[in-house]
Protein backbone atom coordinates (compact mmCIF):
# COMPACT_ATOMS: atom_id res chain seq x y z
CA UNK A 1 0.00 0.00 0.00
CA UNK A 2 1.26 3.48 -0.62
CA UNK A 3 1.60 6.03 1.40
CA UNK A 4 1.99 10.08 0.75
CA UNK A 5 4.41 12.38 2.97
CA UNK A 6 5.01 15.54 2.62
CA UNK A 7 8.15 16.79 1.06
CA UNK A 8 9.59 19.41 3.92
CA UNK A 9 9.32 16.10 6.22
CA UNK A 10 11.72 13.85 4.26
CA UNK A 11 15.41 14.69 3.54
CA UNK A 12 17.89 13.71 0.45
CA UNK A 13 20.47 11.98 0.80
CA UNK A 14 22.76 9.65 -1.54
CA UNK A 15 20.43 10.39 -4.47
CA UNK A 16 17.77 9.07 -2.59
CA UNK A 17 14.67 10.39 -0.69
CA UNK A 18 14.66 9.18 3.20
CA UNK A 19 12.77 9.80 5.95
CA UNK A 20 14.97 8.57 8.92
CA UNK A 21 16.86 5.27 7.81
CA UNK A 22 14.06 4.09 5.29
CA UNK A 23 13.90 5.19 1.50
CA UNK A 24 10.79 6.38 -0.03
CA UNK A 25 10.34 4.80 -3.09
CA UNK A 26 9.72 7.48 -6.06
CA UNK A 27 7.94 6.94 -9.31
CA UNK A 28 11.69 5.83 -11.54
CA UNK A 29 10.16 7.14 -14.44
CA UNK A 30 10.26 10.82 -11.99
CA UNK A 31 14.04 9.94 -11.56
CA UNK A 32 14.89 8.72 -14.82
CA UNK A 33 13.21 12.19 -16.15
CA UNK A 34 15.81 14.05 -13.63
CA UNK A 35 18.72 12.54 -14.20
CA UNK A 36 18.05 12.90 -18.19
CA UNK A 37 17.66 16.59 -17.30
CA UNK A 38 20.26 16.50 -15.58
CA UNK A 39 22.47 14.74 -18.19
CA UNK A 40 21.09 17.27 -21.14
CA UNK A 41 21.89 20.11 -18.67
CA UNK A 42 25.32 19.53 -17.87
CA UNK A 43 26.12 18.97 -21.84
CA UNK A 44 24.66 21.91 -22.41
CA UNK A 45 27.15 24.12 -19.58
CA UNK A 46 29.92 22.01 -21.23
CA UNK A 47 29.36 23.61 -24.93
CA UNK A 48 28.27 27.24 -23.42
CA UNK A 49 31.79 26.95 -21.93
CA UNK A 50 34.16 25.17 -24.68
CA UNK A 51 36.12 27.21 -26.17
CA UNK A 52 34.94 27.93 -29.79
CA UNK A 53 37.30 27.79 -32.44
CA UNK A 54 37.65 31.17 -33.93
CA UNK A 55 36.69 31.66 -37.65
CA UNK A 56 39.07 32.14 -40.18
CA UNK A 57 38.87 35.21 -42.07
CA UNK A 58 37.90 35.07 -45.66
CA UNK A 59 39.10 38.24 -47.52
CA UNK A 60 37.78 38.61 -51.68
CA UNK A 61 41.85 39.11 -53.05
CA UNK A 62 42.20 42.75 -53.87
CA UNK A 63 45.31 43.64 -56.49
CA UNK A 64 47.48 46.55 -54.46
CA UNK A 65 49.10 49.08 -56.48
CA UNK A 66 52.42 51.00 -55.50
CA UNK A 67 50.56 53.67 -56.19
CA UNK A 68 48.08 53.51 -53.84
CA UNK A 69 44.11 53.58 -54.05
CA UNK A 70 43.59 54.70 -58.18
CA UNK A 71 39.75 54.37 -58.96
CA UNK A 72 36.84 56.24 -56.84
CA UNK A 73 34.69 53.92 -55.59
CA UNK A 74 30.52 54.78 -55.02
CA UNK A 75 28.36 53.83 -52.56
CA UNK A 76 24.89 53.98 -53.34
CA UNK A 77 22.35 55.66 -51.14
CA UNK A 78 19.30 52.64 -50.26
CA UNK A 79 17.59 53.86 -46.94
CA UNK A 80 14.13 51.82 -48.22
CA UNK A 81 16.55 48.69 -48.96
CA UNK A 82 18.13 49.47 -46.41
CA UNK A 83 14.71 49.32 -44.42
CA UNK A 84 13.61 46.43 -45.90
CA UNK A 85 16.53 44.49 -45.43
CA UNK A 86 16.01 45.42 -41.61
CA UNK A 87 12.51 44.44 -41.73
CA UNK A 88 13.20 40.93 -43.23
CA UNK A 89 15.77 40.07 -40.75
CA UNK A 90 13.21 41.08 -37.77
CA UNK A 91 10.98 38.47 -39.51
CA UNK A 92 13.07 36.11 -39.39
CA UNK A 93 14.22 36.61 -35.65
CA UNK A 94 10.02 36.26 -34.51
CA UNK A 95 9.77 33.12 -37.16
CA UNK A 96 12.64 31.78 -34.87
CA UNK A 97 11.30 32.76 -31.85
CA UNK A 98 8.26 31.42 -32.70
CA UNK A 99 10.10 28.14 -33.48
CA UNK A 100 11.69 27.94 -30.31
CA UNK A 101 8.62 28.61 -28.08
CA UNK A 102 6.90 26.00 -30.10
CA UNK A 103 9.69 23.19 -28.81
CA UNK A 104 9.78 24.40 -25.44
CA UNK A 105 6.18 24.30 -24.66
CA UNK A 106 6.45 20.43 -26.25
CA UNK A 107 9.14 19.86 -23.60
CA UNK A 108 6.67 21.11 -21.00
CA UNK A 109 3.69 19.08 -22.73
CA UNK A 110 5.78 15.78 -22.33
CA UNK A 111 6.75 16.44 -18.78
CA UNK A 112 3.65 16.75 -17.14
CA UNK A 113 4.01 14.28 -14.89
CA UNK A 114 7.12 15.25 -13.68
CA UNK A 115 6.24 19.44 -13.17
CA UNK A 116 3.23 17.88 -11.31
CA UNK A 117 5.52 15.98 -9.11
CA UNK A 118 7.77 18.74 -8.72
CA UNK A 119 4.86 21.57 -7.65
CA UNK A 120 3.29 19.32 -5.20
CA UNK A 121 3.68 19.30 -1.56
CA UNK A 122 3.32 15.49 -1.02
CA UNK A 123 5.29 12.36 -2.62
CA UNK A 124 3.19 9.30 -3.10
CA UNK A 125 5.86 6.47 -2.31
CA UNK A 126 5.67 3.30 -4.52
CA UNK A 127 7.31 -0.18 -4.72
CA UNK A 128 9.89 -1.04 -7.23
CA UNK A 129 12.05 -4.31 -7.72
CA UNK A 130 14.75 -1.79 -7.86
CA UNK A 131 15.13 1.92 -6.88
CA UNK A 132 16.62 4.13 -9.61
CA UNK A 133 19.43 6.46 -7.34
CA UNK A 134 18.65 10.68 -8.51
CA UNK A 135 22.55 12.00 -10.28
CA UNK A 136 21.48 15.99 -9.96
CA UNK A 137 24.89 17.32 -9.18
CA UNK A 138 23.64 20.88 -11.03
CA UNK A 139 19.87 20.59 -10.84
CA UNK A 140 20.48 19.46 -6.86
CA UNK A 141 17.81 18.14 -4.35
CA UNK A 142 14.53 17.27 -6.15
CA UNK A 143 12.70 18.05 -2.55
CA UNK A 144 13.79 21.46 -3.48
CA UNK A 145 13.83 21.96 -7.26
CA UNK A 146 11.00 23.78 -8.47
CA UNK A 147 8.86 23.58 -11.52
CA UNK A 148 10.14 27.22 -12.11
CA UNK A 149 13.64 26.62 -11.73
CA UNK A 150 12.97 23.81 -14.34
CA UNK A 151 11.48 25.65 -16.72
CA UNK A 152 13.99 27.92 -16.52
CA UNK A 153 16.71 25.50 -17.39
CA UNK A 154 14.93 24.06 -19.92
CA UNK A 155 14.38 27.86 -21.58
CA UNK A 156 17.74 28.40 -21.15
CA UNK A 157 18.71 25.50 -22.70
CA UNK A 158 16.72 26.09 -25.54
CA UNK A 159 17.24 29.61 -26.30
Amino acid sequence: MAKMYKKDKLQYKNGFIVKGSKVIGVDNAIVAALNRFEREYQKFLWNENAEKPKPVENRPFMFETEHGEIYPEVTPDTPLLDLKALEAITIMDELDEIKTADKINEIFKDNFDLFAWLDSEYIVSCKHQQQLQFDLHYLGNPLELTKGRLADIIIEMNN
